[in-house]
C-alpha cells in the first residue's frame, strides 16, 4: 500500500514524459500479484465491518498500478514474443497480459487444489460448488483490474486483438487445474446418485448443488467438462430408468404404453430443464429409446383399426394420445403416423363411396347422392383432423390425400357429370333457388378433389357454373358478398380463366354497365340483353337481325351504344336469348272481361311473332319462320304457349302445314299473363313490373312438388323425349283431379334440369330422362 501511495505523490510531481524517470517493471509487477492474491483470497482477507470497502480499495489500487505498468515507461520488461517474434511497441502490454495467468494459476494450485483434500467428510460436489462461487467473484473484481488492457491492443500494430479476456484466461485455469480426472470422475458419481435419488421420489438437501454445477460447467470454454460430467451420464441413466417403467406393457398394451411413455416424457422435460442447459438433446434420446427403437410396437393392425373408427369418442382419445407420442419422432413416428392415417382414410373413403354409388340407383338424384356422401366423408375427417390432430399440417396433407385417392378411384362413375350436378348444386345454394343440405363449404370441399388431369372435371365444373352465375345475374337472383365469396374460394383451389370472366360477369353487372333496363317502344317493354363478349357465356342468336321489329331493333342498337360508350374497347354483342319483353295487347270483343287491355310477358321470339300479326292477321307455319329467320322448333316452341292462353290460333294440327293467327284471349287470367316458353325459363329477365302467377280456378287442388317431379320422371322413361305441351297433357291427364299449373310444370322441370334427371334437347325443344 505504501508503495502505491509513494507512486501517486511521484506522479503528482513528475511530468510523464519522453524523459521521465522509467518504473522497474517486476517491483509493481509484485505489487500487482500481491494485490490480486488477496483479492482471490477475498473471504479470508477482507472481513469485518470494513472488509468490503477494503476490497474495493485493493481493487483500484492494482488496476492504478496495471494502468502505469502499460502506459508508462518502465525497466526490466520481460521479453513477450507475439507469433514467435519479438515486438518493440507494446512489449509492456504483452508482458502484463502474458503474466495475468501465473496469478490465477498460483492460487488455484495453492488454494482450491488443497482445499478438496481438507474436507474428506464434506462432498466433493458441494466443496467445488462453494470453491467456484469464491473464484468467480475474485474474477469478476480482477476482470475490472487488468480492463485498462481491453482498448491498448492497438498499439500492438495488429489488425486482429490477439488478447484473450480475463476471465478466459482465468476459466481455462480453472478447467486444466481444479479438473483433475479425479474431480471429475468424483463428481459424476456424486451427481448420478442425486438424480437416481431424484428419481425415485427423494428430496436431498444437496440436490441445489447439482442444479447449480449445470451452470458452472456451462460457462467454462470447453464444453467436453459439461457433456462428460453431466450429460452424458443423465441421458443414460434417464433412458434406462424410462424403458424399464414402459417395458412391461409395451407388448401387453399399446394404448397404456402410449401414455406411459407421455407422462414420462413430459416428466423428464421437467426435469431436464432443471439439470440440463439444452433439454431437446435428451429428450430426442428419450423418444428413440421408447419410440424409434419400438416402432414395430406400433406397426400392427389395431392402431389400423383404431384409424378406421376415426370420429368414434374412444377411438379418437386413442388416436389423439398415439399421434402425440409419434409426433415426438420427427423421424420415424410422425412418417409411420401419417402414411397409416392416409392409407386409412382412402380405404374408408372408397368402401363409403361404393356403398353411396350402390344405393345411388335406389333414389332418383345419383350424382347428388354421391356428392352429399362425399361431402360428409370430407367433414367428417376435417373433423378428426381438428379434434384429434389440432390441425396439423402435416396430417391435413394426409388426409386430403387419402381423400383424393378414394374418391378419384370410384368406378361405374361419370366425372364430368357429377361435376355438372354440383355445379347445379352450388346454384341452388347461391341462387337460393333449390332445397339442399349442402352449404357452398361442402361445395368447395368436393371440387377440390375432383379430377384435374385426363378427365379434367374441374374445368367441367366451373364451365357449368359461369351458366349457372349468367343466370343468376340476369335474373337478379344473387347476393354480392356470397358471390365474391364463393369466386374467392374457387380461386384458392384452383386459378382459371373462366373464373376471371366471372369475376368480370359480376363487376360489370354491380355496375349495371353491361345489361341495360328497360324501355317502352309502341307498348312494348324491351329488355335488351347486352353481353360482353368473351366473358359471358356464349350462346346462339334465336332470331335474325332482318326478323327483330323494327322498334325494338332502333331500341337494342340504342341500348348497344350506350354499353360501348360505358365499357370502351369491348365488344358488345346482343343476346336474344336472354332477353324478353312485356306487350300490352288489347282485348278483342267477346272475351268477357272489364279490360279492354292485358300485359304478355314473353321471350324474344314471341315478341317478333306477335309483331308479324300486327302486320298481317294470318301466316303460313312456313312463311312465319322464314320471316323471322327462325327454325321451325324454336317457331313451334314459342307460339305453342300462346295457343294455350288463346293469343293466337292454329289452323291444323301443329307444323309446317298449318296457319297461325289471333285468338280469342278469352284464356287469359290475371294482369300480367307469363307465356315465355319453358324452354326459355331459366334465362328469362325479370320485367320491371311485378308478375303475379296464374290464377287457378276456385277450390282447384293441386299436386304437391315431390309427387309432380316424380310423375314427371315417369312419363319421361315410359315415353321418352316430350315436349313441354305434350309432357303438361300427359302430366295432367295422370293427375286428375288434381290441376298442374303450367307454372309449378316449369319449376320443376328447373329443378329436374339441375338435378340432372332431365335434360334439354336444344334442337327440337323436348325434354327427356337422363339416367
Amino acid at each position: 500500500m505504501t508503495l502505491c501511495r509513494d507512486l501517486d505523490r511521484s506522479l503528482n510531481d513528475l511530468l510523464i514524459d519522453s524523459v521521465s524517470v522509467p518504473f522497474d517493471f517486476p517491483n509493481l509487477w509484485k505489487e500487482v500479484t500481491q494485490k490480486c492474491g488477496s483479492i482471490l483470497k477475498w473471504e479470508s482477507v477482507f472481513i469485518g465491518e470494513n472488509g468490503p470497502q477494503e476490497m474495493c480499495n485493493t481493487v483500484m489500487d492494482a488496476y492504478v498500478l496495471v494502468y502505469h505498468l502499460i502506459s508508462h515507461p518502465c525497466s526490466n520488461t520481460p521479453l513477450v514474443k507475439v507469433n514467435g517474434k519479438e515486438i518493440w511497441e507494446g512489449q509492456q502490454i504483452m508482458a502484463v497480459y502474458s503474466l495475468q495467468g501465473a496469478i490465477f494459476e498460483q492460487h488455484l494450485l495453492n488454494n482450491v487444489i488443497t482445499a478438496f483434500g481438507q474436507e474428506d467428510d464434506i462432498p466433493t460436489i458441494q466443496t467445488y460448488v462453494r470453491l467456484w462461487r469464491s473464484f468467480l467473484v475474485a474474477v469478476v473484481n480482477i476482470k475490472t483490474v487488468f480492463s485498462s488492457l481491453a482498448d491498448k491492443w492497438s498499439l500492438l500494430g495488429l489488425e486482429e486483438n490477439p488478447l484473450d479476456r480475463t476471465e478466459d484466461i482465468a476459466l481455462r485455469k480453472w478447467s486444466t487445474i481444479v479438473l483433475t480426472p479425479h474431480v471429475v470422475s468424483q463428481l459424476r458419481r456424486e451427481l448420478r446418485a442425486l438424480l437416481a435419488g431424484e428419481r425415485a421420489g427423494g428430496c436431498a438437501p444437496d440436490l441445489s448443488f447439482a442444479v447449480e454445477i449445470k451452470d458452472e460447467l456451462s460457462m467454462l470454454p470447453d464444453s467436453n467438462y459439461y457433456r462428460s460430467i453431466v450429460e452424458v451420464d443423465y441421458i443414460r441413466d434417464m433412458c434406462e430408468h424410462s424403458w424399464s417403467k414402459a417395458r412391461s406393457i409395451a407388448e401387453s398394451d399399446l394404448f397404456e404404453y402410449a401414455k406411459v411413455c407421455l407422462d414420462l416424457i413430459e416428466e423428464e422435460l421437467i426435469r431436464a430443464g432443471k439439470f440440463l442447459t439444452n433439454k431437446d438433446h435428451a429428450v430426442d434420446r428419450l423418444v428413440e429409446t421408447l419410440v424409434d427403437d419400438h416402432i414395430n410396437l406400433f406397426q400392427v393392425a389395431k392402431v389400423s383399426e383404431w384409424h378406421d373408427a376415426a370420429g368414434q369418442p374412444e377411438a379418437d382419445l386413442k388416436l389423439q394420445t398415439l399421434f402425440r407420442l409419434l409426433w415426438w419422432s420427427k423421424g420415424k413416428g410422425a412418417p409411420l403416423m401419417e402414411g397409416i392415417f392416409k392409407d386409412s382414410v382412402a380405404r374408408c373413403t372408397a368402401a363409403q363411396l361404393s356403398k353411396a354409388v350402390q344405393t345411388a340407383a335406389e333414389v332418383a338424384d345419383t350424382y347428388a347422392h354421391i356428392i352429399e356422401s362425399f361431402a360428409l366423408i370430407v367433414k367428417k375427417y376435417r373433423n378428426v383432423v381438428r379434434s384429434v390432430f389440432g390441425n396439423n399440417g402435416c396430417m391435413l396433407e394426409a388426409m386430403d390425400e387419402g381423400l383424393h385417392s378414394g374418391f378419384v378411384n370410384m368406378h361405374s362413375v361419370n366425372f364430368k357429370k357429377l361435376a355438372d350436378r354440383l355445379a347445379a348444386l352450388s346454384n341452388s345454394i347461391l341462387g337460393k333457388s333449390g332445397a339442399t343440405k349442402l352449404q357452398m363449404e361442402d361445395i368447395i370441399s368436393v371440387y377440390y378433389f375432383l379430377p384435374d388431369a385426363e378427365i379434367a372435371a374441374k374445368d367441367t365444373f366451373l364451365v357449368s357454373y359461369q351458366a349457372h352465375l349468367a343466370k343468376r345475374l340476369l335474373l337478379h337472383h344473387y347476393d354480392d358478398k356470397r358471390e365474391q365469396r364463393a369466386m374467392e374460394q374457387l380461386v384458392q383451389v384452383k386459378q382459371s380463366p373462366i373464373l376471371f370472366c366471372c369475376r368480370s360477369m359480376l363487376k360489370t353487372t354491380r355496375n349495371h354497365s353491361i345489361y341495360i333496363g328497360a324501355s317502352t317502344t309502341n307498348h312494348v317493354l324491351v329488355n335488351p340483353a347486352l353481353l360482353s363478349r368473351g366473358t359471358w357465356p356464349s350462346v346462339p342468336h334465336s332470331v335474325a337481325t332482318s326478323g327483330i321489329p323494327p322498334a325494338c331493333s332502333h331500341e337494342i342498337e340504342i341500348a348497344k351504344e350506350r354499353c360501348m360508350k360505358m365499357r370502351h374497347g369491348q365488344k358488345i354483342d346482343f343476346s336474344a336469348p336472354y332477353s324478353c319483353g312485356v306487350v300490352r295487347m288489347q282485348l278483342p270483343p267477346g272475351t268477357g272481361s272489364n279490360r279492354t287491355t292485358v300485359q304478355l310477358k314473353l321471350s324474344f321470339v314471341q315478341i317478333c311473332i306477335v309483331d308479324r300479326l300486327n302486320i298481317k292477321t294470318e301466316w303460313g307455319f312456313r312463311e312465319l319462320c322464314d320471316a323471322l329467320k327462325v327454325n321451325e322448333g324454336d317457331c313451334l316452341s314459342a307460339l305453342t304457349p300462346l295457343v294455350k292462353a288463346t293469343v293466337v290460333q292454329l289452323d291444323g294440327a301443329p307444323g309446317p302445314a298449318c296457319k297461325v293467327s289471333l285468338g280469342r284471349c278469352n284464356g287469359l287470367v290475371g294482369d300480367v299473363v307469363d307465356l315465355m316458353p319453358l324452354e326459355f325459363h331459366a334465362f328469362a329477365q325479370s320485367a320491371a313490373v311485378k308478375l303475379r302467377e296464374q290464377r287457378a280456378p276456385p277450390n282447384a287442388a293441386r299436386a304437391n312438388p315431390q309427387r309432380l317431379e316424380s310423375q314427371v320422371v315417369h312419363l319421361l322413361k315410359q315415353n321418352g323425349a316430350l315436349a313441354a305441351e305434350e309432357l303438361l297433357t300427359l302430366l295432367t291427364a295422370a293427375m286428375v283431379p288434381l290441376t298442374v299449373p303450367r307454372g309449378e310444370l316449369k319449376r320443376v322441370l328447373e329443378k329436374l334440369i339441375e338435378r340432372g334427371l332431365v335434360v334439354r334437347d336444344g334442337t327440337h325443344r323436348k325434354f327427356s330422362y337422363s339416367p
